[in-house]
């Protein structure tokens, strides 16, 4: 599950109860299901940040897939930090986040890196998406083809598929060209061989002659 941190800083968090409120609408829109036999009813488990579905009893963490899962502070805190960072351009450094916080170095230090990683990542995927869509409209040539497009086609599966096509033309041409090698070869074999028999036959017929004549 994606959190968006713009909406996390436009929104007001007063209570843990909020956070995981907030959590459950952004995965489930409507209500839950679960994931392995799409019940509709879970228990909340506050303690452990758990919904277990009463059918199978299955177990589905309400953080997980975001920066919070398995982070031992408390939502309403990863919820304040975010709400920090985004109305300050991240600019804060572990120290001042950590006094602001109240929380130890090495716990600012971890939730900046992942409130950065997950900001940025954003917004190269932001980013991607709009060179994509300015590529598609970009028309180079007379057939109107987009970078996209040319992009595609110079790695498109059947592009690459003909390739042993023509490979197999040239390979029955060879072929081909074998085979009547062959023939040509067996044709003269099978003269030589008439032309053998011929002889021996003139020789049988020209030996008796010979003994007639003592």
């Amino acid at each position: 599950m994606e959190l968006s941190l713009t909406d996390i800083h436009l929104l007001s968090f007063k209570s843990v109860e909020d956070c995981e409120d907030y959590l459950m609408t952004s995965r489930w829109s409507n209500r839950f299901c679960c994931p392995f036999c799409d019940y509709h009813e879970a228990y909340h488990i506050r303690t452990r940040r758990l919904l277990e579905c009463k059918d199978c009893r299955m177990q589905v963490s309400l953080t997980a897939g975001t920066i919070m899962h398995k982070s031992k502070l408390s939502l309403l805190l990863w919820f304040q930090a975010i709400q920090m960072l985004i109305q300050d351009e991240l600019e804060h450094t572990a120290s001042s986040l950590s006094l602001a916080l109240g929380i130890n170095y090495r716990s600012a230090r971890l939730l900046l890196h992942k409130v950065h990683f997950a900001h940025l990542n954003k917004e190269n995927r932001l980013h991607l998406f709009q060179k994509m869509r300015e590529s598609q409209s970009i028309a180079t040539g007379h057939g109107a083809q987009s970078l996209f497009q040319q992009h595609t086609q110079e790695h498109d599966l059947t592009h690459l598929q003909r390739q042993p096509r023509h490979q197999t033309q040239d390979q029955t041409q060879y072929q081909t060209q074998d085979q009547t090698q062959d023939q040509d070869q067996t044709q003269i074999q099978t003269q030589t061989q008439t032309q053998t028999q011929t002889q021996t036959q003139t020789q049988t017929q020209t030996r008796p002659q010979k003994q007639t004549q003592h």
